[in-house]
C-alpha cells in the first residue's frame, strides 16, 4: 500500500518554497466555474491546469496514482481525445 510519507519526502532542501511556487502556478492555471465557458474550447488551457495539479501532487507527496491520472488526463486533452461535453445547465 502506498503512503503519503515515503523516502522521497525530503527531495528539495527548500521544500516550502517549492510547494508555494507550485501552488501559485496551480492557482494561476486553475479554471474556475465562471471561467469554464471562456476556456472550455482551449485544450491547452485545461491540460495545463491538470498538469499543474499533477506536479503539485508529486511535490506534496500525494498519491502517485493520482498524479499519474492527472497527467494522463492532461495528455488526453492535448491529444484531442477529450473535449468539453458542454454545460448541462444550458
Amino acid at each position: 500500500m502506498e503512503t503519503r510519507q515515503d523516502s522521497e519526502s525530503g527531495l528539495w532542501s527548500n521544500s516550502d518554497d517549492v510547494t508555494r511556487t507550485a501552488r501559485a502556478l496551480h492557482d494561476q492555471l486553475r479554471i474556475s466555474d465562471q471561467d469554464w465557458h471562456c476556456f472550455r474550447a482551449q485544450p491547452r488551457r485545461r491540460a495545463a491546469e491538470l498538469l499543474a495539479s499533477a506536479l503539485l501532487q508529486v511535490i506534496r507527496n500525494g498519491r502517485l496514482a493520482d498524479a499519474a491520472e492527472l497527467t494522463e488526463q492532461g495528455l488526453r486533452w492535448l491529444q484531442g481525445e477529450v473535449k468539453d461535453s458542454g454545460c448541462s445547465r444550458h
